[in-house]
This record gives C-alpha cells, structure tokens and sequence, in this order.
C-alpha cells in the first residue's frame, strides 16, 4: 500500500486496517495464482526458444544482426510514437511496457556499441517510464482505494465517505499530474526518435 499518498489525504484511522487486510488479501490471491502459473510452466519451451536464440546469433552474420535489430528500433520507435501521441492513459501504460523492452535492448546496445546515442536513448527513455511508472502506480491505487469503498461494509459510514472523498481528491490530483507528464514525456521523447 502507498501509506504516503494515503496518509497524505488523511485517510480515516478506522478504515486504514480495513483496507490493509482487504489489500492482504488480494496479494495472497495473486501469489496463488502465480504459483498456480509457475507449477505449470514447461521450462522445455524455455529452453527450445533459449537454444533457438542463441543457435541463431551463432550462426548469423555481424551485418545481418545489425540490420535486424535497427529494423527493430525503427519499428518499436514508430509504435511508441503513435502510443505516445494518441495520448490517452491505455496508450501511456502500454508505451510503458514498450519502453521497458526497449530500455532492455538499448541497455544492451549501449553496452556493446561506443555510440553515444544509445546512452542518451536509455536515460531518456527510463525517464520516461520512471514517470508512467509513478502515474500509473497512483491510478492502481485509486482503483484500489475505490474497489475497497464500493463493499457494503464500508460504504454506509462517515468515514467510508469521507474516504471517498479522499479518492477523488487524488484521482483529481493523478490526471492533474498526467497533463504534465505528458508534455515532459513528448521532450523527453526526443532523443529515442534520432536514434
């Protein structure tokens, strides 16, 4: 739970343990369900895709790879520039997870490679997915905090309402926070495009 931006509204002493266990519980579901996932993965198709991978780099030559991963840059670059400018909150968190599978390669690019470009993409482009990533955290709270007040016990007390209150003061704040976000986004883009 972000106790911070909760504590910073002045949720209601009495629902915070309330909404800590309801926030207990949902974790325990979602740790079973991954441990469901885990108790069923084949690490066969792993190691398949893992050896296929790398018999592929072995055998393909140095201008073969290059070409392929520029196409991939490009591409990735075109679809992060059409997510970035459809500007509304779906297409910002799945640019994020764009941005997070490029920041990989360029990591790695960077690492390999002596031009500065790539450097300038990586930081400009964790930048980026640092401040989706701080927004986004706030939306998943709010829907928490507004999931948690819509049960039966906790929406006929004062303060369930006030705690109401309390969501919507940071939704307010969240898309307030959005709006420059997107604009600090649209510069902080520029590098990852001259790449």
């Amino acid at each position: 739970m972000n106790r911070s931006a909760v504590n910073r509204f002045g949720f209601p002493q009495e629902l915070t343990k309330k909404y800590r266990d309801f926030l207990k519980k949902r974790e325990k579901r979602s740790v079973r369900k991954i441990k469901k996932m885990i108790d069923h993965f084949e690490c066969s198709h792993l190691n398949k895709a893992i050896i296929g991978q790398y018999s592929y780099f072995k055998r393909a030559d140095a201008e073969k790879k290059a070409l392929k991963f520029r196409r991939y840059i490009r591409n990735e670059i075109g679809l992060m520039k059409h997510l970035l400018f459809k500007s509304n909150p779906e297409s910002f968190h799945k640019l994020r997870t764009h941005l997070k599978s490029f920041n990989t390669i360029i990591s790695f690019l960077q690492k390999t490679s002596r031009n500065k470009k790539f450097k300038k993409a990586l930081i400009s482009g964790e930048h980026a997915a640092m401040l989706i990533g701080n927004w986004h955290d706030q939306v998943v709270l709010i829907k928490s905090i507004q999931k948690f007040l819509s049960r039966k016990e906790n929406l006929g007390s004062k303060s369930g309402s006030s705690a109401l209150k309390i969501a919507d003061e940071m939704e307010k704040e969240n898309r307030a926070y959005y709006q420059t976000m997107k604009n600090e986004i649209k510069h902080v883009f520029n590098p990852l495009i001259t790449l």
